[in-house]
């Protein structure tokens, strides 16, 4: 009898553990899933308005994972806001996919934001080195294995690096920003990072 090709894939996938848990968590990555506005999950602004009221009146503020632009209608008065992203967002949308390249940057900013950005980075070492210069505070929420430990639920999620909380604040101090406050938001930290020595101006 000829084993079905659908049975002959199982098997095979299950006689290799590491096929196996890639098919498992398998999601998609990059612009073919940021384009599509069902991975922008509403749950998420909550996040973003905690963030935006971290941020004070006048500032210049680059956030990075725009998404659905909320964080703009929520900065206080007076401020400058730019958005990125991995695709346009808005016509003023600095587009680019930061596993890929680095953006380039014109003029500086008082504060950068990172929300729900750092999981999905490869480097985020050289990320840091790029845009030191440029910001004097830099506002990131990050899932630590402290809370989320569990490997297949971060691959589930599309994330691709695995850091403790004592590993990300001695990553930002490295890059040259020391950690001045942090809050809880559900199973994610949110960070402010100031630079250390001359801000920038």
């Amino acid at each position: 009898m000829k084993i079905p090709y659908s049975l002959v894939k199982i098997k095979s996938i299950l006689s290799h553990p590491v096929l196996f848990l890639q098919q498992l968590t398998r999601v998609r990555y990059g612009a073919d899933r940021w384009s599509d506005k069902s991975s922008l999950s509403s749950e998420w602004d909550s996040r973003t308005i905690l963030i935006a009221g971290l941020i004070p009146e006048g500032s210049r503020v680059l956030e990075f994972g725009a998404a659905n632009l909320v964080l703009k209608d929520y900065l206080p008065d007076g401020c400058v806001y730019q958005p990125s992203d991995i695709v346009s967002r808005s016509e003023d949308t600095i587009v680019c996919d930061l596993n890929r390249c680095m953006p380039n940057l014109e003029g500086t900013y008082t504060h950068v934001v990172f929300s729900g950005v750092l999981e999905y980075i490869n480097d985020i070492p050289r990320l840091l080195d790029h845009i030191g210069g440029k910001t004097q505070y830099i506002l990131a929420s990050y899932s630590t294995t402290d809370v989320v430990s569990d490997y297949v639920t971060r691959k589930r999620n599309g994330w691709v690096n695995h850091y403790s909380d004592e590993k990300i604040v001695r990553m930002f101090r490295d890059g040259g920003f020391v950690l001045e406050s942090r809050q809880a938001w559900k199973y994610q930290a949110i960070y402010v990072f100031v630079k250390m020595g001359d801000l920038c101006t």
